[in-house]
């Protein structure tokens, strides 16, 4: 894994791979789930080339598949590695602006 992400051509694997998702097989879908899921593991900054490639996307989609193993690795990657991401932005931005309204009793 540190030869695949650590080198000049990162980008390209990643967008490769994501492509892959595209196959109709349950066991290639369940193999490049695994592969992705291994990438965001050893290094979560992964997440933001998935999204870069539209592989967010793609892997979104999966969780209306008919297989429940892939709905199963779709929602631990979606929830593991961007779901929480998100609302802790959601958190922290709503934390973060003054309250604009007055209370009157």
């Amino acid at each position: 894994i540190k030869l695949l992400l650590n080198n000049q051509y990162k980008e390209m694997i990643i967008n490769d791979i994501c492509e892959l998702l595209h196959v109709r097989d349950v066991d290639n879908i369940l193999v490049i789930l695994s592969i992705l899921s291994k990438f965001l593991l050893y290094d979560e900054t992964i997440s933001l080339e998935i999204e870069k490639c539209n592989g967010l996307d793609i892997i979104v989609t999966l969780q209306d598949h008919e297989n429940n193993q892939i709905q199963q690795k779709v929602d631990f990657i979606l929830t593991t590695y961007y779901y929480e991401d998100k609302m802790e932005d959601i958190i922290h931005s709503n934390i973060c602006q003054p309250i604009s309204q007055t209370f009157k009793f």
